[in-house]
């Protein structure tokens, strides 16, 4: 019988006797309710000293119920009008290095580029805050 045929329960016991007496890594990502992580929760055995689950969500508190004593990170993300210019300036730093990789480009050194790198630049930062919206 094929995965897409097995309801809710059966995929979770599925995977939980997949997962049993394994050292693993499972990341769930976008999590948006304590709902969600209810249902989901029992799918996953305690495992082997070293199992982790990852989850993200942009709900603090929802973080905070599925573990309070886990790890928090908040990014520090680019956004538009952000008053602290050194966030702006790593955060196009990282996008400038990891999208010319080709040539050794910073901020401040445009000398190999066209002269439309402002251009450039303007819509590459618009890029980057839009994904945060």
């Amino acid at each position: 019988m094929g995965l897409e045929m097995l309801n809710d329960g059966e995929l979770k016991e599925k995977l939980y006797k997949l997962l049993e007496n394994k050292c693993y890594l499972v990341v769930l990502h976008d999590i948006r309710s304590a709902e969600a992580w209810v249902v989901l929760k029992p799918a996953f055995p305690k495992g082997k000293m070293g199992s982790k689950i990852m989850l993200t969500t942009r709900i603090k508190d929802l973080a905070l119920h599925v573990d309070s004593l886990g790890f928090l990170y908040k990014p520090v993300c680019l956004t538009e009008g952000q008053r602290d210019r050194g966030t702006e300036e790593q955060s196009w730093e990282l996008f400038s290095k990891k999208t010319f990789i080709s040539k050794n480009v910073s901020s401040s050194s445009y000398s190999s580029f066209p002269q439309d790198v402002e251009k450039k630049e303007k819509l590459g930062r618009e890029m980057i805050v839009a994904t945060l919206k």
